[in-house]
């Protein structure tokens, strides 16, 4: 794409930004244009305009809307020496405001200052983020790593076809995908540090997070159905049949679709599990009641042992962890911190009652290295990290 163009995209996706009316793709392409630095003056120019528009911008209540908010405090909270230095300087604090809440972990997870904290993090055993990988268990038993698989390389089992591509995603192909015997189930696995993307034998795709499992059978077909059964989390682009409903079981629910995009949390350690739809139409139902709910697109269903709750969604959110981010502010801070732990393959300790009740909330990319995680948190005021080895020390500021 040429400058002309991305700077006419740029202008088109930041209005719908605004507006609150990107769509996943579309914030996407968002985000990959904003970080091209040929795009810097377009999105300069964009941010002044805005500033000077929310500056004294406010609803009839004299309140602004969250976006606005953010942006807005974080330039005015920021010392006002720094702005009088030059234009571009002072901008690239109004670009990091914007960047924080389109992409990282808001105004208020990214204050000046920290740096002695950072060099302590930095200057400890750094840990990698997580990669593309998982093993297959065949119903016999036997396992398939897919970091002995070469790309393109081509296996036959049972009857299945497994294969896998160039970006390191898998694609399980059978030629029998009418018969509906009793064959074993096959087991697609992750561990701490993995995800994976599978195309399933009817052409779905299903993306596997950290931690995670997918039982599925060769044919992908019982009983006229194409049931898997996951455990832990998982994105699904389910490829349309209407002949043979797609069925996803876990440990409290049941989800039937025919055809739909939706992402399924329902890990062992989790309270709830949580099902959020982005296009399509899905029955949510629970194992251990009698109650069950019909979610239409940008509902998110949350299930516990006694009730299902249906409640507006933010699909961006929902799959950040398959865009590479985390999103942290939709669960607990125990449940933020498994979040890190099962894609760094590494186990935090801490004592500290009153710090199971620190909230977190905003965006990173999950390519980060740890150290940069801790950081960016640790900016947040009112925690420290020590890193030792896999484990993680947490404490009070």
């Amino acid at each position: 794409m040429d400058l002309d163009m991305d700077k006419a995209r740029l202008t088109f996706l930041w209005t719908r930004y605004i507006g609150d009316s990107l769509t996943v793709e579309e914030s996407m392409e968002f985000k990959r244009i904003v970080n091209d630095p040929q795009n810097q003056i377009t999105l300069e120019e964009l941010l002044t305009e805005y500033y000077y528009g929310i500056s004294h911008d406010v609803d009839s209540s004299g309140i602004r809307d969250k976006k606005q908010e953010r942006i807005y405090q974080y330039i005015v909270s920021q010392p006002q020496n720094r702005y009088k230095k030059t234009y571009s300087f002072w901008m690239k604090y109004v670009a990091a405001a914007l960047l924080l809440c389109v992409l990282g972990l808001g105004y208020y997870m990214y204050r000046r200052g920290g740096a002695e904290q950072y060099m302590q993090l930095t200057n400890q055993s750094d840990v990698e983020p997580g990669k593309m990988g998982a093993t297959l268990t065949l119903a016999d038993g036997r396992k398939i790593s897919l970091a002995d698989l070469a790309k393109g390389e081509l296996i036959t089992e049972s009857g299945g076809h497994l294969s896998k591509n160039a970006d390191g995603a898998l694609s399980y192909t059978t030629e029998q995908m009418n018969a509906n015997g009793e064959e074993g189930w096959n087991t697609l696995s992750t561990t701490s540090g993995e995800m994976i993307m599978m195309v399933m034998p009817d052409k779905s795709k299903v993306w596997l997070n950290a931690e995670s499992s997918l039982e599925f059978l060769p044919t992908l077909n019982r009983q006229h159905i194409r049931e898997v059964k996951l455990k832990g989390e998982a994105y699904f682009e389910v490829a349309k049949d209407k002949q043979r409903p797609f069925v996803v079981v876990t440990d409290r629910q049941k989800i039937t679709v025919l055809g739909t995009h939706f992402n399924v949390s329902s890990y062992g350690e989790d309270s709830k599990s949580r099902t959020t739809l982005l296009e399509g139409s899905v029955q949510v139902e629970s194992r251990r009641s009698s109650k069950s709910a019909i979610l239409k697109p940008l509902q998110q269903a949350i299930v516990d042992d006694n009730a299902i709750q249906v409640r507006q969604a933010d699909a961006e959110e929902a799959v950040a962890w398959k865009n590479g981010d985390f999103v942290f502010g939709i669960e607990s801070f125990e449940e933020s911190l498994r979040k890190i732990e099962r894609w760094y393959n590494i186990e935090f300790e801490y004592n500290e009652k009153e710090i199971k009740d620190v909230v977190l909330d905003g965006w990173i990319s999950r390519n980060s290295k740890l150290s940069e995680v801790l950081h960016r948190i640790e900016q947040a005021g009112s925690l420290q990290f020590k890193i030792k080895e896999r484990r993680v020390m947490v404490r009070k500021k």
